[in-house]
């Protein structure tokens, strides 16, 4: 974990973007709807979140 607070929300905004990529892949990959829509929805969650956090880490 890094030291400083900004490290520390660079890295959870980096962790958020991986999170929304696996669960999007996922998603894709499903074989039922329902499940699929799930993976989905918890892929737009996160990256909704790593889009908040990106002003506090100066990134885009």
């Amino acid at each position: 974990m890094p030291a400083s607070s900004a490290g520390a929300l660079a890295a959870l905004r980096r962790s958020e973007d991986r999170l929304a990529r696996a669960n999007r892949s996922s998603a894709l990959a499903a074989e039922s709807g329902a499940f699929a829509r799930a993976l989905g929805s918890m892929a737009a969650s996160a990256a909704q979140q790593a889009a908040q956090l990106a002003p506090a880490t100066g990134e885009r």
